[in-house]
């Protein structure tokens, strides 16, 4: 299926000329996400602006014939459903072949390990550093377990979050074991942690649960790892010359086991 289904034909209206072919499913969702969108804007005019309701539909159905450019430009982390739908009613064309990009971008995120970092990355005070360093201890994962496939990347990605969370807690652990409760609080531009509602020493606990909890989370990633490789089979390679049988195991490395 190459367009948006006409569900709402005033709303969605089909392109003659597709970029790229959708599945039933993802058009059928993508159409209901949409819709919303739409119905949301207009619920916004009759709201905020007190607009009778077709006047509302009317306003909702012309907002983003002069934006077709700036919603092309729009980053794929700020594009909203919104402005999906209203580059879907400017150029439906356009808003098949930006949905094309995103779901490309967000696969190349996920593959190098973007989407993992961001999850553990503090919103407000991340730092290059933190990111680099997370990009490291991934890397450093990968390269000895060479995964085969996404599955074993997840799961080296779920390693390297709890790893990482890991050392975060350490170093609160750290810190409320070496300083006064009235110390702890410290201003990240213009936004202060402020201490839990516990005693030093309940504060202290809680830390090193933290550590704990992220650590058996790393071991559990690992076991789980370390147990699909151990379910899956290895590729047996007969050569018949002399009877040697070459057995590929883990890495890719050939094991020559001569024949009886």
């Amino acid at each position: 299926m190459n367009t948006l289904p006409a569900v709402l034909p005033s709303v969605l209206p089909a392109t003659t000329e597709p970029v790229a072919a959708l599945d039933e499913g993802e058009a059928e969702a993508l159409a209901a996400r949409l819709a919303l969108a739409y119905r949301r804007a207009v619920a916004f005019y009759v709201r905020e602006y007190k607009l009778p309701l077709a006047e509302a539909h009317e306003k909702a159905n012309g907002r983003w014939c002069d934006l077709r450019h700036a919603l092309l430009e729009t980053p794929s982390r700020e594009f909203s459903w919104g402005d999906f739908e209203g580059l879907q009613e400017a150029d439906a064309s356009a808003a098949l072949a930006k949905w094309q990009g995103i779901k490309e971008e967000a696969g190349a995120a996920l593959r190098s390990g973007q989407v993992a970092a961001d999850a553990v990355e503090s919103s407000w005070n991340g730092t290059p550093w933190e990111r680099a360093q997370f990009g490291a201890i991934r890397g450093e994962f990968t390269r000895d377990w060479q995964p085969r496939g996404g599955i074993e990347q997840t799961l080296i990605d779920q390693m390297a979050q709890a790893y990482t969370l890991q050392l975060k807690w350490t170093a609160r652990l750290v810190d409320r074991s070496e300083s006064e409760a009235a110390n702890v609080a410290k201003q990240y531009d213009g936004a202060r942690w402020q201490p839990p509602r516990l005693s030093q020493a309940e504060a202290i606990q809680e830390a090193a649960g933290m550590v704990d909890r992220w650590n058996r989370m790393f071991l559990r990633n690992l076991r789980a790892l370390q147990n699909l490789r151990r379910l899956m089979p290895v590729p047996v390679i007969v050569n018949g010359v002399g009877g040697q049988v070459n057995i590929a195991a883990q890495g890719g490395q050939q094991v020559n086991v001569a024949g009886m």
